[in-house]
């Protein structure tokens, strides 16, 4: 995940996915996400992506920009050895 969050910041899709300011949590079109960066990951769906990462241990909260924001307390930009999991 953080490979994909970091390569969609170098392409500029962060309208699809981006870390927010804090660094520690990000966001996600679920629209554009399941239109293009479903083809980048195992999951077939959105909401399987978003059950995979609540069994992760994520917090994900619904927003008003069309999408969820997702947090972890291991979870951290530049960081990518906190979260072993990946």
């Amino acid at each position: 995940m953080h490979d994909i969050l970091e390569e969609c910041t170098k392409e500029g899709l962060s309208e699809t996915i981006r870390w927010l300011p804090e660094g520690n949590s990000f966001f996600v079109n679920k629209k554009l996400f399941t239109d293009f960066l479903l083809r980048r990951t195992t999951t077939r769906t959105y909401f399987t992506f978003e059950g995979y990462m609540k069994g992760l241990g994520f917090e994900i909260t619904d927003c008003s920009e069309g999408g969820s924001i997702f947090k972890h307390e291991h979870f951290v930009r530049g960081q990518n050895h906190k979260f072993a999991r990946w």
